[in-house]
């Protein structure tokens, strides 16, 4: 898990690599991140992976991180969520980023497209979402985002299980009660379901289970 993040972070750096560039020196640079979940390792790390990736490039970054409590407000009604999305923009008009950096498919969807109306240049990673299924990919200007999708490698996982453990025949899939969750466990699922897949490896698909550990 966090050799993934810290190498998904270190994707997202070097592709704007040419945004902090200008002439012949680096720029100090302010970076605002919104992340989808509450502060743990998943939230630290991208910090510290953007802070330390730019640092090996001689880039000064200063980082201020956000966190958008997405399992809470995502539950509410739309006018209680009005007023987080009211503080989460007062940072930004707070702290006046030279870059934005959205944080999976929760807080992206919910105020990507407020900062893009603001003409802040905007990255985002961990987008499990096919971009047509989004709620900003046609609504907002294509140059003024850019950022990498997150995809899970089915085939490569469970070539390298039946090497493992070839007896394998059923598995299940655990992983926490959010809308990421919920995306990435239906694209394993559909994944796993196929022809190509059940015919390749003889695995089949058991129980899905999302743990909620949010609570009011």
């Amino acid at each position: 898990m966090k050799i993934r993040m810290s190498l998904a972070i270190k994707v997202v750096c070097f592709a704007v690599a040419a945004f902090f560039f200008s002439g012949s020196a680096w720029a100090e640079k302010k970076v605002l991140i919104y992340h989808s979940y509450p502060p743990g390792e998943w939230v630290h790390g991208i910090n510290r992976s953007f802070e330390e990736t730019f640092g090996k490039l001689g880039v000064t970054v200063t980082v201020k991180s956000e966190v958008f409590h997405s399992e809470y407000w995502l539950n509410k009604k739309p006018t209680e969520q009005s007023t987080e999305r009211t503080r989460l923009l007062k940072v930004l008009n707070n702290e006046k980023p030279d870059l934005v950096l959205l944080c999976d498919d929760e807080v992206t969807d919910f105020i990507i497209q407020d900062v893009a109306a603001k003409k802040y240049p905007i990255l985002v990673t961990g987008i499990n979402r096919e971009l047509e299924q989004t709620n900003w990919y046609s609504k907002i200007p294509k140059s003024s985002y850019a950022g990498v999708l997150e995809r899970y490698q089915v085939a490569q996982t469970l070539d390298l299980l039946k090497k493992l453990k070839p007896s394998v025949k059923r598995m299940s899939i655990l992983s926490s009660d959010n809308e990421t969750s919920r995306i990435v466990s239906g694209q394993i699922s559909r994944e796993m379901n196929s022809d190509e897949i059940k015919n390749r490896f003889g695995i089949t698909l058991g129980t899905i289970n999302n743990l909620r550990y949010f609570s009011d």
